[in-house]
């Protein structure tokens, strides 16, 4: 069994769906696997799910969770719900946790992950400071299946390729799309007044916020994110991220040059 559902959101307003969603979903799928005697369960967690350590930005694994005050609510139900995994394995569940980084990969343009991509093709003018994890959408369902046939059990893995400053991720989107790379950096307070005047415009316009609290504060934070663990499990090798935006970006043309109307 793969379980990969799950709620999504760095938006305040959503706090209790997440609990509701990741936390109470997840005790009811590993109740399930419990139940039917399931042969192995696969959660798809996420790095958001790992501690962040006060005094270090390189994470691995082993990293211990804290409440710092350098999580989000999303990280708080995905870490919640992976002590809901523990909790199974401990009844006599068979289970593995994959904890991917930033995944990327085409889907729904406007929201998400591939949203960086929608707004790049657009003009996207500005960055933020910050450093984090990407991986390929392809990699990971790779390592799932892998994992799933495998002996391996009663583990967490990093799923991360490559550890990329947000600049360098996005100028690589914007090079891929012909578009001109974002030059103006957003710092910390500008990025939290940005929150603000975004949630003024979703109340006028009716769409999610591009910055919220959250996301303003993670995107200017530095870590570094350590995959040897997985590495050494499977000997496996990750798609480099460059070759994964150029193949995410030229879907994502080649839609809107579908889409676009023809006189």
């Amino acid at each position: 069994m793969y379980h990969c559902a799950g709620l999504v959101s760095f938006e305040k307003k959503d706090r209790d769906r997440l609990m509701k969603i990741n936390v109470e979903g997840t005790a009811n799928v590993v109740n399930v696997a419990l139940a039917k005697n399931i042969q192995k369960l696969v959660y798809v967690s996420s790095i958001a799910a790992i501690g962040r350590p006060a005094a270090s930005n390189e994470i691995s694994e082993s990293t211990e969770w804290d409440f710092n005050g350098n999580q989000t609510n999303y990280g708080i139900s995905k870490y919640l719900a992976e002590r809901e995994v523990w909790r199974g394995l401990a009844e006599g569940l068979n289970a593995v946790i994959v904890n991917p980084s930033v995944i990327i990969g085409d889907g729904n343009w406007k929201k998400g992950t591939p949203r960086f991509f929608y707004n790049c093709r657009k003009g996207m003018p500005f960055y933020m400071s910050g450093t984090t994890g990407f991986v390929a959408v392809h990699d990971v369902v790779s390592l799932m299946i892998l994992l799933m046939k495998s002996d391996i059990s009663r583990e967490r893995f990093i799923l991360n390729a490559e550890n990329r400053s947000y600049k360098d991720f996005l100028d690589c989107i914007a090079d891929c799309m012909g578009k001109k790379r974002p030059s103006f950096k957003v710092s910390p307070w500008m990025a939290q007044l940005v929150t603000r005047l975004d949630v003024i415009r979703k109340i006028f316009m009716q769409h999610a916020p591009i910055l919220t609290r959250e996301t303003a504060r993670i995107a200017g934070m530095t870590y570094f994110f350590n995959a040897d663990k997985i590495k050494a499990a499977t000997a496996y090798e990750f798609m480099p991220i460059k070759l994964c935006i150029e193949e995410t970006a030229k879907i994502l043309m080649k839609e809107q040059e579908v889409l676009r109307p023809t006189s």
